[in-house]
């Protein structure tokens, strides 16, 4: 599943949150086959707390509604692999909120990767935090640093820049981390 940092459609195109939910599913679902994902669409909209949204047209929600939207377009499918780029953007703290709470309740089925440019600070549900830099004009390094809990508060966490783990730090002494 992908959220993108921005998706956006003419501003004519009448098109309901519920269809940009639904077109999670395209992959290869016929027109008569769309009643059996019905429940998909629901329950990705539950989760992400929208179903009163559902009838309402895309382009007329907030920057916030709009993010709930496509991360509920990326669950619908329920992928092994959730890949959100800057996925707290235009969201009001209820919302960062519960998209926290349900990628929680995600984490022992699904790999998480969150893109985001706030280098200093990262979700508590991070488990690893590797960052890219150029090192060079031809290469690109990445590093993976350790954390701590801020002020002992541990849904927030702030990135050890002066830290470098070695590639190997999360595996057995007989295993290689292949990056």
């Amino acid at each position: 599943g992908y959220v993108p940092q921005n998706l956006h459609f003419e501003n004519k195109m009448p098109i309901t949150v519920h269809e940009v939910v639904e077109m999670g599913l395209l992959n290869g679902i016929s027109f008569f086959k769309k009643e059996k994902y019905k429940d998909k669409v629901e329950e990705s909209l539950e989760l992400m707390d929208i179903k009163d949204l559902k009838t309402r047209q895309y382009n007329e929600l907030s920057g916030g509604e709009k993010r709930r939207v496509l991360v509920a377009r990326a669950l619908v499918s329920k992928p092994k692999i959730l890949i959100l780029d800057e996925p707290t953007t235009n969201m009001d703290q209820a919302s960062e909120e519960r998209l926290f709470y349900v990628l929680e309740s995600l984490k022992k089925s699904t790999t998480i990767v969150v893109v985001t440019h706030d280098t200093e600070f990262v979700s508590g549900l991070t488990d690893v935090v590797l960052c890219t830099g150029k090192e060079s004009e031809k290469s690109h390094k990445i590093i993976r640093h350790n954390f701590e809990a801020l002020n002992g508060n541990k849904k927030v966490l702030r990135v050890l820049h002066n830290t470098e783990l070695p590639e190997n730090c999360c595996c057995k002494k007989e295993e290689k981390w292949n990056s």
